[in-house]
């Protein structure tokens, strides 16, 4: 069975407060101890050279009276509320003040107490043992009696002790408060820990609940994370791809959109010649050949639209090289005015026929741009021709030039702009799409294949430029082509 993470989160915190608030209540309580056997200790030791003081002359005596010593180990029991014991250096007890007369004679040699034996040693014994005397745990401290008069000679040992029942009582209780303290405590940290492992959590199964939405194609699912953690951050990353995908496939249907688009206009172009040529030779096989005058019109008919089939395989053949990166493109420099001259010079056969004035604003001393001079007569002979087509009798078709307005400039732009029919803003989007026409039977009648501003755009993003469009219906269109400079070209910042 695997834990869920919450769970995991909460038992390491769970686990890491109890090794922490248990090791720091023992410690706390045995430094309470050690701190409280302490004061005992030094308040036994200051009363115990008191009464090294005090037994030094009964000791030096040359047979020492156990029953003044026994009633003096009294007295100062009764006044410093502890036990004392007066020991001569064999072991033998001489006074004891919780025992007296034959209960004092049958009293174990103490030389093999701890602390008497520490104190004949080394000149302190300090010992906190069960008592054999009096079955209760205490705390014992001995201390040499000297007599100065005999040459400092250890005359018996004094000891001093205090039981130990109410000091451990009093860690009972503190035990008892520290493990209440401690339990509260911990249900405490439970509650926390819950808290935090879920505040953790909840963002991430907020995060698998997106993804598995996500998963399931709702792309438009977003997951809402307000904290500034790592895994708000993971959460920003989620939604970023999920736009990312949601663009994505939106552009994967807008591509198959367009696919099937370009395959039903291909048909579609393609058939139309195609049927009007089978029409007019089965009308030449029906009769036609019979009659000169209706013969040669037929052929006329069925050479123009060969001649349109021709001219609509030869610009997908090359829309295709375009798009594939097998036309070269040669990069040198190419003035633009020049280019301009011999495009209008080209057409102008077509711009006499409707009557168009055709003005062209270039400066004489505009910088050369970078590029394939055959490839960009193309394109400024699309868009004329365009213009020329889309533009009603005794227009008026502007082709002007200018740097761009970055500093320095590395751009060159060029405008051709008409005064025609214009485009709806619907169609702008997609004027560049193959095929794609705003009127189609306008279009077909002025001789266009649909594939002109496809291969202008291709050709000049080829050259690294950008090209737009911007019109309104019934006052004309304007072309922008922004082409680079030639790196010689281009002035010094």
């Amino acid at each position: 069975m695997r834990l869920p993470l919450q769970w995991k989160i909460l038992l390491g915190y769970l686990v890491v407060a109890g090794i922490g608030m248990g090791a720091a209540g023992w410690l706390a309580l045995d430094a309470l101890e050690r701190s409280d056997l302490e004061q005992l200790r030094v308040r036994l030791a200051a009363q115990a050279r008191m009464a090294t003081r005090l037994f030094a002359g009964p000791l030096a005596a040359a047979r020492p009276d156990s029953s003044a010593i026994d009633a003096l180990a009294d007295q100062l029991g009764d006044d410093i509320k502890a036990r004392v014991t007066v020991v001569n250096p064999e072991g033998v007890v001489l006074g004891d003040s919780y025992e007296s007369g034959e209960g004092l004679r049958r009293m174990d040699n103490h030389l093999s107490r701890p602390e008497v034996r520490e104190a004949l040693a080394t000149g302190m014994g300090v010992s906190a043992r069960l008592s054999d005397t009096v079955g209760i745990r205490m705390l014992n401290l001995a201390l040499p009696v000297r007599a100065p008069q005999a040459g400092n000679r250890v005359m018996g040992v004094v000891r001093l002790s205090l039981p130990l029942t109410e000091i451990e009582q009093r860690h009972r209780d503190l035990r008892r408060m520290l493990a209440a303290a401690l339990g509260g405590a911990f249900l405490l940290s439970l509650v926390l820990s819950y808290a935090v492992a879920r505040g953790i959590t909840r963002p991430l199964a907020d995060i698998v609940a997106a993804a598995r939405r996500m998963a399931r194609g709702e792309f438009h699912e977003r997951v809402r994370v307000t904290s500034t953690t790592e895994v708000a951050y993971l959460a920003e990353i989620l939604n970023q791809m999920a736009v990312s995908l949601e663009e994505n496939i939106r552009n994967l249907h807008r591509l198959e959109q367009v696919r099937k688009d370009f395959v039903a206009n291909v048909s579609h172009e393609l058939r139309t010649p195609l049927t009007a040529i089978k029409g007019y030779v089965e009308a030449i096989q029906d009769g036609g050949k019979d009659k000169p005058e209706e013969l040669d019109r037929f052929l006329d008919i069925i050479k123009a639209h060969t001649e349109r089939l021709n001219l609509i395989i030869t610009d997908l053949l090359l829309l295709s090289k375009i798009e594939s990166g097998q036309v070269p493109l040669k990069q040198e420099p190419v003035a633009l005015a020049g280019l301009i001259d011999r495009t209008v010079g080209l057409l102008r056969h077509l711009i006499e026929q409707k009557k168009h004035r055709v003005v062209v604003n270039i400066p004489a001393d505009l910088p050369p741009i970078l590029g394939d001079e055959e490839r960009l007569g193309q394109v400024f002979s699309n868009l004329l021709d365009n213009a020329i087509k889309y533009t009603p009798e005794n227009g008026t078709i502007t082709i002007s030039a200018a740097l761009s307005k970055t500093a320095p400039p590395t751009m060159i732009e060029a405008d051709v702009a008409d005064t025609g029919i214009g485009i709806p803003s619907k169609d702008l989007p997609r004027i560049f799409e193959r095929f794609y026409r705003v009127d189609k039977a306008r279009s077909r009648e002025l001789g266009g294949t649909g594939l002109g501003l496809a291969i202008v755009k291709h050709l000049v993003e080829g050259h690294g430029g950008t090209v737009s469009v911007a019109s309104l219906p019934g006052q004309g269109t304007r072309f922008t082509v922004r082409l680079p400079l030639s790196p010689s070209s281009i002035p010094a910042a």
